[in-house]
């Protein structure tokens, strides 16, 4: 389906018809070739990645495993926000039980004065004792985003906002690839209506936790030319997307032992919930990997104080959105048996 601006003229006559106009473009350029020129993920090539990590909610823990041994990724460094000693003892205890001792850990504030770590993830991990071993997450971030590394964002950038703060005060080089973020929001004015979910029908701003909660880093980041190419996946997909029992049934098969502690953890929270849990960074994550798990169109990111975060279409933005999600390669970047 191909539309242009002869044939579609009449459409932007008026406000109403200009949003309609923008849903057909979003729907009919998807998906995006990327801008990074990064080569995609195989088994010959992995994908070398930096992520930045909260604990508020368990599935960044949960996408760090999904990463941890998957045959596309390589795990260069972890940085925490906000980088508390329980969250460093978290990270040291998970390395550490799945061999993978050696990958650094970064923290944008080790005096952070309250715990960030609930006991759920004692009960799921075991016991752990907190750790200040964590560099400062800025320098691990300048050290290890090299030309062919992705950055995946699951929590609030306070680490790499802090990073391009410090590159554009020493007027350093630093430039990045590739950012990977969960969080955002396209409306009801880039996502075709057949695609809007129930809960955010005739929205077209949110807030969104990730981005609200180092809004002036969030700014930094999105504004930035050392940022090469930004993907938002944001939670007009997520929010669509759970750990259920169908999903269970189908990575039975996957060859990838994390992914099926990940399966059991997610069992036992739907068995204790009576719901099933919403995986938004795993899908990020498995969007890192692949970008053809979702459909993408450019935009530009809007923000106001009050409403939160929404997107309009803008052809030939270094920035691009989700806008619909494809479930098989979603279930084969988890199993590995995508080529």
């Amino acid at each position: 389906m191909r539309y242009t601006l002869a044939k579609k003229k009449w459409l932007i006559h008026s406000p109403e018809s200009t949003m309609i106009f923008q849903r057909h473009i979003a729907h009919a350029i998807s998906p995006i070739t990327a801008l990074s020129g990064l080569p995609k993920a195989t088994r010959e090539n992995p994908m070398p990645v930096v992520m930045e990590l909260e604990t508020g909610d368990p599935d960044d823990i949960l996408a760090l495993l999904f990463l941890l041994e998957h045959p596309k990724a390589r795990v260069k460094a972890i940085v925490m926000s906000p980088g508390s000693p329980d969250q460093i003892g978290l990270i040291k205890h998970l390395l550490k039980k799945y061999d993978h001792a050696d990958i650094p850990v970064g923290a944008f504030n080790l005096d952070h004065g309250k715990k960030t770590v609930s006991p759920w993830y004692t009960h799921t991990f075991g016991q752990f004792e907190d750790s200040r071993e964590a560099r400062p997450g800025f320098e691990l971030i300048l050290e290890h985003c090299t030309a062919d590394t992705t950055m995946l964002c699951c929590g609030p950038m306070r680490n790499l906002g802090k990073a391009i703060q410090i590159s554009d005060e020493a007027g350093s080089n630093f430039t990045l690839k590739k950012v990977v973020i969960q969080g955002g929001f396209a409306g009801n004015n880039i996502i075709p209506e057949t695609d809007v979910l129930a809960k955010f029908k005739d929205k077209k701003m949110v807030p969104s936790w990730n981005l609200d909660a180092a809004q002036k880093d969030t700014l930094r980041v999105l504004k930035s030319p050392r940022c090469e190419e930004i993907r938002m996946v944001s939670k007009n997909v997520c929010h669509a997307v759970s750990w259920d029992e169908a999903l269970s049934e189908k990575i039975s098969t996957s060859g990838l032992p994390l992914v099926k502690d990940i399966d059991n953890i997610m069992t036992r929270y739907r068995e204790k919930k009576g719901h099933p849990k919403i995986i938004h960074d795993i899908v990020a994550a498995a969007c890192a990997l692949d970008s053809d798990v979702c459909n993408w169109t450019n935009v530009h990111i809007d923000h106001q104080r009050k409403a939160g975060w929404g997107a309009s279409l803008a052809i030939g933005s270094n920035t691009f959105i989700v806008t619909h999600f494809h479930p098989e390669p979603f279930i084969n970047t988890l199993t590995d048996h995508a080529t």
